[in-house]
C-alpha cells in the first residue's frame, strides 16, 4: 500500500508539473498572438482611422527603390507570407500614389535640417535634355556628404532660367539665402557657359568675400590639354602652394563632378523605366534614395516621425497643386517659343523671297557681269555714287548663289567692315574675286564633264536608269534612258511640268549625246542648269497668259505650281487658290514669288 501511495503522489506532482508549463505555454502563446497583431495593426486610433506612421515609412522606403504604385502591396503580402501571416487591410492604388508624391516632402525636410548646421558648400549643376524636353539638376557638397537638392524641368538653357530654377528649388526647402550665403564654390561642367549663372547667384548672395573660386571640369583629353589644365597648380601657379583658408573655404568641393552627373544618368532610367511618371514623383524618388532619407527617418524618435510625416501629409495638395500649375506654365512658354520661331522663319523666307525676286529682275534688266571690262563698262554707264553701289551690290547677291563660300572668303559677299560701307572699288574688288571663284568652280565642273563623257564612251551601259534634263531652244525636257543598242540611246522624255508615265521615246545618237553635254544642254540627276532654268521660268511668265486660256484658272496654277514645286522651290506644294479674280490674281502672284 505504501508503495502504491508514493506513485500516486509522484503523478499527482507530474501532473501539477504538466499543468504548470501548459499554463505557461497558453499564456506565451497569447503574449505572442498579441504581439503579433501590434506589428500589423496598419491603422492607428486617431480620427479617420489614418494609416500607422510605421506602414507610411514602408511605402516611402519601397517607393524610393523604383517598386511600382501597382506591385507594393505585392511585395508586402510576399514578404509577410514567409512568417505565415496574412494582411488585407493595405492602402489602395490611388493612396500608394498620393504617398509616392509625399516621399519628396519628406526628403525636403530632411535637406531643411541637413542644410542647416553646415557653414561651407560646394554647389554642382547639371543640364541634360531627354526626349526633348530640357532638365537642371542641381547638389550642395559638403565635406562629408553629397546632398541631391532637386531635378526641375525648364524652358530652355539660358543663364538667368538657370538663376531661376536655383532659387525656386531652393525655395522649396528653406531660405535661398541661407544657402547661397554659405557656397564657397561651384563644380559644373560648361564653367565657360554657366559662369554668367555663378555670377547672378553671387550678386544675389550676402557673399562678401573677395572672389568665388570656380572650378573648371573639364570633359576633353587630359593628355592635350594637361599643361593649361595644370598651370595654375604647377610652379608660381596661384595653386600651388594654397594657404590655410583656401584650404579651408574649399574642403566640400569633390575632385569631380561625377555624383551630378549620375543624377542625370538616374533621371534618364527613371524616365526609360516609367515613362509616363510625373517629374514630381520621379524628383522624390531621387531625393529620398540619394540622401538616405530613409535613414534619417529610421533614427528620428516617434514623435518626431510622426510630426515629420504629418507635415508631409498637410503639404501633399499644395505641392501638387503647384507641380500642375507649373506644368502649364511650362507648356504656355514652349508654345510661346514654337510661335516666335514660326515668325522668326516666316520673316526669314519673306526676306530671302524679296531677295530672289529682285535677282530676278536684276538678271532681266542688266544681266551677269562675267569679267572685269563689261563690269567697268556698266558701271560707267550709271552716274549716282548711290546705283553704282547698288548694282555692284545686286551683282555679288546673283553670284554667291552659283558658288559656295568657304570661311575664308565669307568677307567677299559683305558690304561694310567694323561699321564702315565700303566703297565702289572695294565692291568692284569683291566681285573680280567672287567671279574667279565662280570660273575655278565651272573648270571643275568641265573636268566632272570630261569625266561623264569617258564614262559614256568606255560603258555606255552604265547609264541606263539615269534621269536626265536636256534643254532645247522651247524648253527644258526631263528624261530616262531605257537603253542602249550599238550606237543609240533610247530616251523617254516627258514636259517637266507633266508625270513620268506620259513621256515618248526617242533615240539619240552617241555624238549627239557628247554635243548637248560640251553645250551644257544635257545633264544628269534630272537637274537644270540655271542660265536655261532662268530662260524657261522668263519664257513661262511671258506666255503665262496663254497657259490661263488653255486651261481653267485653277488647273492654269495648278500646273504652274507643279513645274515651280520640282524644279525651284521644295517648299511649295501645288494647291487650288480661290477662283474669284481678286484671289486669283493675288495667289498667281504668291505663287510665283513663293516658287523663288
Amino acid at each position: 500500500m505504501e508503495e502504491k501511495s508514493t506513485q500516486c503522489n509522484t503523478i499527482k506532482r507530474e501532473l501539477d508539473n504538466l499543468r504548470s508549463e501548459l499554463d505557461l505555454a497558453i499564456d506565451e502563446n497569447n503574449n505572442c498572438m498579441n504581439s503579433v497583431k501590434d506589428v500589423l495593426e496598419c491603422r492607428s486610433n486617431k480620427k479617420g482611422r489614418p494609416y500607422t506612421d510605421k506602414l507610411r515609412e514602408v511605402y516611402y522606403f519601397l517607393c524610393s527603390k523604383g517598386v511600382g504604385i501597382n506591385n507594393v502591396n505585392s511585395v508586402i503580402r510576399t514578404v509577410l507570407s514567409l512568417v505565415d501571416i496574412e494582411i488585407s487591410d493595405l492602402p489602395s492604388k490611388s493612396t500608394v500614389g498620393n504617398m509616392s508624391s509625399k516621399v519628396g516632402l519628406v526628403a525636403q525636410q530632411h535637406l531643411n535640417e541637413a542644410l542647416a548646421s553646415p557653414d561651407n558648400f560646394n554647389m554642382q549643376r547639371d543640364a541634360t535634355t531627354k526626349r526633348g524636353h530640357h532638365y537642371y539638376t542641381s547638389q550642395l557638397t559638403t565635406a562629408e556628404n553629397t546632398f541631391t537638392v532637386g531635378v526641375a524641368e525648364v524652358i530652355d538653357g539660358k543663364a538667368t532660367t538657370y538663376v531661376s530654377c536655383v532659387n525656386e528649388t531652393l525655395s522649396n526647402i528653406c531660405d535661398p539665402r541661407s544657402v547661397l550665403n554659405k557656397v564657397s564654390s561651384f563644380m559644373t561642367d560648361r564653367s565657360a557657359t554657366e559662369q554668367k549663372v555663378n555670377n547672378i547667384l553671387n550678386e544675389a548672395t550676402d557673399y562678401t568675400a573677395e572672389s568665388v573660386l570656380y572650378i573648371r571640369c573639364y570633359s576633353f583629353p587630359m593628355s592635350e590639354k594637361s599643361k593649361t589644365l595644370f598651370q595654375d597648380f604647377l610652379p608660381s601657379g596661384k595653386f600651388f602652394e594654397p594657404s590655410d583658408d583656401l584650404i579651408e573655404s574649399t574642403k566640400s568641393c569633390p575632385s569631380n563632378n561625377i555624383s551630378v552627373e549620375r543624377v542625370s544618368g538616374q533621371l534618364d532610367a527613371e524616365l526609360k523605366r516609367a515613362p509616363h511618371c510625373s517629374l514630381r514623383t520621379v524628383e522624390s524618388k531621387l531625393l529620398y534614395k540619394n540622401n538616405k532619407t530613409a535613414e534619417w527617418l529610421k533614427e528620428k524618435k516617434e514623435s518626431e516621425k510622426g510630426q515629420i510625416i504629418n507635415e508631409a501629409v498637410r503639404n501633399n495638395a499644395k505641392l501638387i497643386n503647384y507641380s500642375k500649375l507649373k506644368q502649364k506654365k511650362l507648356h504656355l512658354n514652349r508654345l510661346k517659343i514654337i510661335e516666335e520661331r514660326q515668325k522668326t522663319k516666316t520673316k526669314r523666307e519673306e526676306k530671302r523671297r524679296l531677295s530672289k525676286c529682285k535677282m530676278l529682275k536684276d538678271f532681266e534688266t542688266i544681266g551677269v557681269w562675267k569679267n572685269k571690262k563689261i563690269i567697268e563698262e556698266n558701271i560707267g554707264k550709271i552716274r549716282t555714287k548711290k546705283d553704282k553701289l547698288l548694282a555692284l551690290k545686286s551683282q555679288i547677291n546673283m553670284v554667291k548663289e552659283h558658288i559656295n563660300l568657304g570661311h575664308n572668303n565669307k568677307h567677299l559677299i559683305l558690304f561694310s567692315r567694323k561699321g564702315k560701307q565700303h566703297d565702289t572699288k572695294e565692291l568692284v574688288d569683291n566681285l573680280l574675286s567672287l567671279i574667279n571663284l565662280m570660273n575655278n568652280n565651272e573648270n571643275g565642273k568641265n573636268n566632272e564633264k570630261e569625266d561623264l563623257i569617258n564614262t559614256i564612251r568606255n560603258e555606255p551601259s552604265g547609264i541606263i536608269g539615269k534621269y536626265v534634263s536636256h534643254t532645247w531652244s522651247d524648253q527644258t525636257w526631263r528624261g530616262k534612258v531605257l537603253s542602249f543598242n550599238e550606237s543609240e540611246f533610247e530616251i523617254s522624255y516627258w514636259d517637266s511640268i507633266l508625270p513620268e508615265n506620259t513621256g515618248e521615246v526617242y533615240c539619240l545618237e552617241l555624238s549627239e549625246i557628247f554635243e548637248d553635254i560640251d553645250d551644257g544642254t544635257f545633264i544628269f540627276d534630272g537637274k537644270v542648269p540655271c542660265y536655261h532654268f532662268c530662260k524657261s521660268m522668263l519664257i513661262l511668265r511671258e506666255n503665262f497668259i496663254c497657259l490661263i486660256k488653255s486651261y481653267s484658272k485653277s488647273k492654269a496654277v495648278f500646273t504652274f505650281l507643279r513645274f515651280a514645286h520640282r524644279h525651284l522651290s521644295p517648299t511649295v506644294s501645288p494647291y487650288i487658290p480661290e477662283t474669284s479674280a481678286c484671289g486669283f490674281e493675288l495667289m498667281i502672284h504668291s505663287a510665283w514669288t513663293n516658287a523663288w
